[in-house]
């Protein structure tokens, strides 16, 4: 199978292609009354925002100011990096990156790995990134998409 790691691209082009994918599908900002997510910018909520200026020290602001720039940078640190999609093979990681995005990180943490068939505990340590080390990529993301439908 392909074994692609995003080292082998270089993160920076597989985050890219990720956000990419997961942008396409968020658009831009949007304030549907049956979202219960409430308001959204670039698919990142007004909660996200708020602990994310909160941690910059930066004062609250509506999401609908939220930059394109800034929401790239939360994507990358909360959800690319949060969800340890640089050491998995590519194709993998940018699945896995999606579903963080709306699943929450330790959500798809158990998606991975029970898509991998380790122990799932919803922490991505040595055991589950040997397991995608050796995975047969395009056969764990068959049955990682699989496992997001049933949820």
């Amino acid at each position: 199978g392909d074994r692609s790691y995003c080292a082998g691209r270089g993160m920076t082009d597989a985050f890219q292609e990720a956000l990419k994918f997961t942008l396409f599908a968020e658009g831009g900002y949007s304030d549907n009354p049956a979202d219960s997510g409430g308001p959204t910018n670039y698919g990142i909520t007004q909660g996200t925002w708020d602990a994310y200026t909160a941690a910059q020290g930066l004062a609250p602001s509506p999401v609908d100011r939220l930059p394109l720039s800034t929401a790239k940078a939360i994507y990358q640190h909360m959800y690319w990096e949060a969800g340890h999609c640089p050491d998995l093979p590519e194709k993998l990681a940018i699945c896995h990156f999606d579903w963080c995005v709306n699943h929450g990180v330790g959500g798809a943490a158990l998606t991975l790995q029970a898509a991998l068939c380790v122990f799932q505990d919803g922490q991505i340590g040595p055991l589950t990134l040997a397991a995608a080390g050796r995975c047969q990529v395009w056969p764990t993301v068959v049955k990682y998409l699989a496992l997001r439908e049933d949820w």
